[in-house]
């Protein structure tokens, strides 16, 4: 199984409103790309009514927590094609098109074409911990009717305790995000 990549993919409905949305790319082939997104979400209505994209590669923590659990639209600019927008703080990003999906049940798997890539600006020298961290957490409570909650709880216990120890302030502020978006989302015992 090719490994899965975590990025921003944005997408833009018919009336040119844009939306991103942290997505899990795998890479098949050397031009092709393939991702699976729930039938709830923007970025699947998005991307049945205009079959195209952006893939955005940042290491931005805080951007990930924004866009993936709050209506958060960062600085960004239209791609050439007029369909769907480039961070503006993106490493690299990735134009594609849809050439065909799959139908899982609630999701979908889409299989794409690169159209083109722009090498943005050079990516972070290291790893941060606190960042895989806040990436699990995020998938985690992104998954509340789906996973049993004391995986999720579980999750966030060990994401905290990561970022508290390894975290700079974006990790921080992100997995805060993450924890307040968790508890306005679980009902109260």
């Amino acid at each position: 199984m090719p490994e899965i990549i975590e990025s921003i993919v944005s997408t833009m409905n018919l009336d040119g409103i844009v939306n991103f949305a942290p997505v899990g790319i795998q890479f098949n082939q050397k031009e092709k790309l393939l991702f699976t997104v729930f039938h709830s979400t923007t970025t699947f209505l998005n991307l049945k009514c205009q079959p195209c994209g952006v893939v955005n590669f940042t290491s931005d923590v805080l951007l990930f927590a924004k866009t993936a659990l709050y209506d958060h639209v960062p600085n960004y600019s239209i791609d050439k094609n007029g369909k769907a927008a480039i961070l503006d703080n993106a490493d690299e990003a990735l134009e594609f098109i849809v050439e065909s999906t799959e139908n899982m049940g609630n999701k979908s798997k889409f299989f794409c074409a690169k159209t083109s890539t722009r090498i943005l600006k050079s990516p972070p020298a290291g790893i941060i911990r606190a960042t895989g961290s806040v990436i699990e957490a995020i998938i985690m409570v992104t998954r509340l009717n789906y996973l049993p909650s004391s995986d999720i709880k579980h999750t966030l216990q060990v994401s905290r305790n990561i970022v508290d120890k390894t975290g700079g302030p974006n990790e921080i502020e992100a997995m805060e995000l993450v924890e307040t978006f968790y508890r306005s989302s679980v009902p109260s015992p």
